[in-house]
């Protein structure tokens, strides 16, 4: 029985120890702009605004999405503008707006993160925002809140989230 409890106890720090590297290893978007909050007029009523002298980005962010099995982990979004035009074959449509999505997923004790990449065309800009959201793994609990979980998780809607700060983003000249 020992051996068991060794190898579990093993296992949970290899876990541990490799989620804690992929944290430590995540690529840094160098090329992105820091970005600091200013008030500004809103478009959507208690949301944040961020702005970049430097590079004439606006945009508005909720502070906290509202979900009790997802949470942010990279937030607010990292958003740049490059000139060029859209990048993708198969663009998603949200709210009109042709949007392309790339997403990558590592499991982590308990939890999958996922880092979203989208963009989208803007004048003659191409925006990107990159953020990750943070989804506990329901399974991990019991009835009710493990149903509660993947209700939640199966109806937040991303897309319709990135198309609402996408409409607020707004490029200098």
């Amino acid at each position: 029985m020992s051996k068991k409890i060794a190898l579990l106890l093993a296992l949970a720090i290899a876990v541990v120890v490799v989620a804690a590297a992929l944290v430590v290893a995540a690529p840094k978007h160098s090329r992105l702009p820091v970005l600091t909050p200013s008030v500004q007029a809103t478009v959507h009523p208690g949301w944040q605004t961020m702005s970049d002298a430097t590079s004439s980005i606006t945009f508005q962010y909720p502070a906290k999405i509202s979900a009790t099995y997802i949470d942010t982990n990279q937030w607010p979004p990292q958003v740049s503008a490059t000139s060029g035009t859209l990048p993708c074959a198969e663009p998603i449509t949200v709210g009109g707006q042709r949007l392309c999505r790339t997403m990558r997923s590592e499991g982590a004790a308990g939890s999958t993160y996922t880092t979203y990449e989208y963009t989208f065309q803007k004048d003659t800009k191409v925006i990107t925002l990159i953020f990750t959201l943070r989804f506990v793994q329901c399974l991990n609990y019991d009835q009710p809140q493990q149903g509660q979980c993947v209700a939640e998780q199966k109806s937040f809607d991303v897309n319709a989230l990135v198309g609402q700060i996408a409409e607020t983003v707004r490029v200098g000249k």
